[in-house]
């Protein structure tokens, strides 16, 4: 049975990082589609940091944010997703709502 466990468990996660990558490239999308159709100059343009490791998100964003799921950086306009993060909460969704910060901004 622990080995069962262990490929379902698996599995879900090879399922939730492939439904995180869908986000991500629709975040990348929007984000050209977005500079483009607001012709925004360099240093208001949207950008999208795909971070890999929680180590690497808590070295760039703050020791502070190591399991935050993404976060929008106003001073860069960046959207940063925590990917390991994400997948692990199943954060779905949380580059989108960052996405709603920099529209709102």
């Amino acid at each position: 049975k622990g080995n069962r466990l262990n490929e379902i468990q698996k599995r879900d996660e090879l399922n939730r990082d492939k439904i995180i990558d869908k986000d991500v490239t629709f975040l990348e999308r929007t984000a050209t589609e977005l500079n483009e159709l607001l012709n925004l100059p360099e240093g208001k343009k949207l950008n999208i940091d795909d971070v890999l490791s929680p180590d690497e998100f808590a070295k760039k964003y703050g020791e502070a944010e190591r399991d935050t799921d993404a976060l929008f950086d106003r001073k860069t306009n960046t959207i940063a997703l925590n990917r390991k993060v994400m997948v692990n909460k199943n954060a779905v969704g949380a580059g989108t709502h960052e996405l709603l910060h920099f529209i709102f901004f």
